[in-house]
């Protein structure tokens, strides 16, 4: 069922994501009113977001394959950053929107505070994501150039992602700042974001159940990739 305009917006589980993308696609093509909705604006950001991921495997995967030279490393790096920015800027907006009078203007069923702050806690989590995915390019732009990459875009996710109610999102980028850390050859570092992903898949198990196995499986793939820096590598190359 395509959710209605007004309604209360749910991230999907990871399993889910690409079905639910292709129904927001749907949605904002059919419902106009829906786009600059709070709804519509953080569905568009996770297409954008998405979209954005796409480019960054297609470099990751065409390297790995030996069939990208300089310039099109760098065309494709730019659009991995254009639509990660592109979603950064949408959730702004949303975060905006549902801080404001808009918020009770579109939910007037639901115009109560704790409503309102689990929508801006679950927009928090999806900035996380986002940030992440900032995080996620400078690893790879890493692996590729041989020039490490500062990890800052992984922390600031870290602490958006504990304000948010997805337990996947902290695990994923917990496990993707030690593979980084790991790479840059701060063992320590790598050290000190595994636990943290160790915390974060706790808290996961007992407060966002349904997306338990997916960060337990994130984790574990994260933590056989840090057995050497070659092996972290060759995680990037192959999922970025």
């Amino acid at each position: 069922m395509l959710p209605e305009l007004g309604s209360p917006f749910r991230p999907p589980q990871h399993a889910e994501a690409r079905d639910t993308l292709s129904k927001a696609h749907v949605l904002l093509l059919i419902n106009p009113h829906f786009r600059d909705s709070i709804d519509g604006q953080v569905q568009r950001a996770r297409i954008k977001r998405d979209i954005g991921a796409d480019h960054l495997r297609t470099l990751a995967w065409s390297n790995l394959s030996g069939h990208v030279m300089g310039v099109q490393t760098e065309e494709q790096l730019m659009q991995v950053q254009r639509f990660t920015d592109a979603s950064m800027k949408l959730l702004d907006t949303a975060h905006n929107l549902a801080e404001g009078d808009t918020y009770a203007a579109q939910r007037p069923r639901d115009a109560k505070p704790v409503a309102q702050a689990a929508l801006i806690s679950e927009i928090l989590a999806e900035q996380a994501a986002t940030i992440g995915q900032v995080g996620r390019t400078a690893t790879t732009e890493m692996v590729l150039t041989g020039v490490n990459m500062p990890d800052t875009a992984y922390e600031t996710a870290h602490e958006l992602a504990l304000e948010g109610p997805n337990g996947y999102y902290q695990v994923s980028n917990a496990v993707n700042a030690a593979r980084h850390n790991r790479i840059a050859g701060d063992s320590g570092e790598a050290l000190r974001w595994m636990r943290l992903a160790l915390h974060a898949l706790a808290w996961t198990g007992e407060h966002d159940p349904d997306n338990l196995h997916a960060a337990q499986r994130t984790f574990a793939a994260h933590s056989l990739a840090l057995r050497s820096v070659g092996a972290a590598k060759a995680s990037v190359l192959s999922r970025p």
